[in-house]
């Protein structure tokens, strides 16, 4: 690829990227508004929301594998190779 596409592919991207983290944290905090209604359902002109609370339940796979050492192992598989892109700020 031709240095002057890598680096317009470059700058799209992370411009697509901060876009993307702005708009997260305006929908974080819309988000928190309408989890302050309490749970319910929601209306709006073309959707509804639903806010619903539980509490998960978690497996603590650190203290199973301190305490089950073998157990642990026998059962961990590697999984298939991720590749990931991350933005850095120069």
């Amino acid at each position: 690829m031709i240095k002057s596409n890598i680096i317009k592919l470059v700058d799209e991207y992370a411009a697509l990227k901060s876009q993307i983290a702005e708009l997260e944290k305006q929908s974080k905090k819309l988000a928190d508004k309408v989890k302050s209604l309490g749970d319910g359902t929601y209306e709006g002109t073309a959707h509804k929301l639903v806010v619903s609370s539980c509490i998960p339940v978690r497996f603590d796979s650190t203290t199973f594998r301190e305490e089950h050492a073998e157990l642990y192992e026998k059962y961990t598989k590697q999984g298939e190779l991720q590749t990931t892109v991350r933005v850095y700020g120069r």
